[in-house]
C-alpha cells in the first residue's frame, strides 16, 4: 500500500490555508525533493554574482587578426591602420516571484497529531515536532522550489526579450547559448560518448576559425546522470581497467583526462538525456537586479486580509555565460 501521493496536492489561497487543509503533524519529516541544484551552485560559488541596474545586462567580446605566414612587408612601405572592432553580448534578468499565504491558526497548530492516531499522546507515540515555525517553513520550501527553477532555466532557458509586459522576460541558458561549437551525436554518426567528446573538444580546441578557439581556462562536462554513467562505462573499458578488490566493485569517474586537459564531471538531473555539455565555469556567473531598499532577493509581507499572513518572495536574476565560443555541447545522443 502507498503511504503518500506524489506528487501531493497545492493548496492555494487564505481560505485554503488553514489547519485542516495545512496540517502541521508532529513526527519526523522527510523530505522528497530534490535539494540538490550543482550548476547554479557552482556558478556561484566560484564567481559569486554581479549587480546590473538594467533588465539587459551586457558583456563583451573580441577577437583578432589570423595568423598569417605572408604578413611580410617590404622595405619603405607603407602601410594603413586598421582596428579590432569590440562585440556586444547581451542577456536579461527574469522575475522569479513566489508567495504563501498562512492562517493564524495553522501557524499555531505545532502539537497536532496525525489522523490516524487521534488519541495518541503528544511526543511520545509520533515523535516531535520538526516544524515550530509553520509560515517559515513554507517560505523555505518556495526558496528551494526557485533554486530549481533557477538551475533549470540556467542550463535550458530560452531567451526572450519583451517590447511590453505581454510576455515574460527569459535568460538564455547554456543549452541555447552555446551554437559554435556543437557535435550532433546522430547525424555525425557517433558510436560513442567519448569519441563524440573527443570529436567536441578538437574543434574547440583548434576550430577553423582561429578566433573561435576555446581557451579552456575551467573546463567541466555538465551531462544527465544516464550519460554519466555511460562515460564511466566508457572511459573504463566497461569497468575493466577499475582496481580489482574482493569487497568493492564499480567506478565513479570524477575527471576525464584528455589530450586538451583535465575536464571535470558534473551530473545535473536538469539536463536533457540527449544533450551534453562542456562549460568553461571560469566565464560564467549569475547576474542579479537589486530593488532599492530591500536587495536581490527578499521577502516581504503582502496586502493583509482577515486572519493570515501572506509573505512573498521576489528576486530578480539572469545569467552571464560569456563567450558561447569557450562552451560546446553534444546533441541528439541516443542510447548505444
Amino acid at each position: 500500500m502507498v503511504d503518500f501521493a506524489i506528487p501531493s496536492s497545492v493548496i492555494s489561497g487564505a481560505a485554503a490555508a488553514d489547519s485542516y487543509d495545512l496540517p502541521n503533524y508532529v513526527g519526523e519529516l522527510f523530505s522528497l525533493m530534490p535539494q540538490v541544484t550543482p550548476f547554479f551552485t557552482a556558478i556561484g560559488a566560484e564567481n559569486g554574482g554581479r549587480e546590473v541596474s538594467s533588465t539587459d545586462f551586457t558583456w563583451q567580446v573580441e577577437d583578432g587578426e589570423a595568423a598569417s605566414a605572408t604578413k611580410q612587408q617590404l622595405e619603405n612601405a607603407s602601410v594603413t591602420g586598421d582596428l579590432i572592432i569590440r562585440q556586444s553580448v547581451q542577456n536579461v534578468v527574469e522575475i522569479h516571484q513566489e508567495a504563501v499565504d498562512m492562517g493564524y491558526t495553522a501557524q499555531a497548530v505545532t502539537g497536532q497529531l496525525g489522523p490516524l492516531a487521534p488519541h495518541a499522546t503528544l511526543g511520545t507515540v509520533l515523535g516531535d515536532q520538526p516544524v515550530m515555525d509553520p509560515l517559515q517553513h513554507q517560505i523555505n520550501l518556495k526558496i528551494g522550489k526557485i533554486k530549481r527553477d533557477l538551475e533549470m532555466t540556467f542550463l535550458n532557458g530560452t531567451y526572450n526579450r519583451p517590447t511590453d509586459n505581454t510576455t515574460k522576460r527569459r535568460t538564455r541558458g547554456m543549452v541555447e547559448a552555446v551554437v559554435e561549437h556543437v557535435v550532433d551525436y546522430t547525424n555525425d554518426s557517433m558510436t560513442t560518448l567519448k569519441d563524440s567528446l573527443n570529436t567536441l573538444l578538437l574543434e574547440m580546441v583548434a576550430p577553423t576559425d582561429e578566433a573561435a578557439s576555446a581557451p579552456m581556462i575551467d573546463p567541466v562536462i555538465i551531462c544527465n546522470p544516464l550519460q554519466r554513467i555511460r562515460l564511466s562505462s566508457e572511459y573504463t573499458n566497461s569497468g575493466a581497467l577499475a582496481p580489482r578488490d574482493r569487497t568493492v566493485g564499480g567506478v565513479a569517474i570524477d575527471q576525464i583526462v584528455t589530450d586538451f586537459g583535465t575536464l571535470g564531471l558534473m551530473s545535473d538531473r536538469y539536463l536533457p538525456a540527449g544533450t551534453m555539455l562542456v562549460v568553461d565555469f571560469s566565464v560564467v556567473r549569475p547576474v542579479f537586479l537589486p530593488i532599492p531598499g530591500k536587495g536581490v532577493f527578499f521577502t516581504e509581507p503582502l496586502a493583509k486580509t482577515g486572519a493570515t499572513d501572506a509573505i512573498q518572495i521576489y528576486g530578480e536574476i539572469g545569467l552571464e555565460y560569456g563567450p558561447e565560443t569557450y562552451h560546446g555541447k553534444i546533441v541528439l545522443i541516443t542510447d548505444p
